[in-house]
């Protein structure tokens, strides 16, 4: 198991990051969540992570 983004996703692909946060935003984990986080804070945990 990786410890780490990147060891996963190559740099080039990156970029990906921000828009699939401004997604994840709509999932139901996060819509039912006692403290939903916004695309900005999920993006800042992948970040991170990276």
């Amino acid at each position: 198991m990786s410890l780490k983004f990147r060891q996963e996703i190559d740099e080039a692909d990156k970029h990906y990051l921000e828009p699939i946060c401004k997604m994840a935003v709509n999932d139901a984990c996060n819509l039912t969540n006692p403290r939903p986080a916004s695309w900005q804070e999920l993006l800042r945990i992948c970040e991170e992570v990276w």
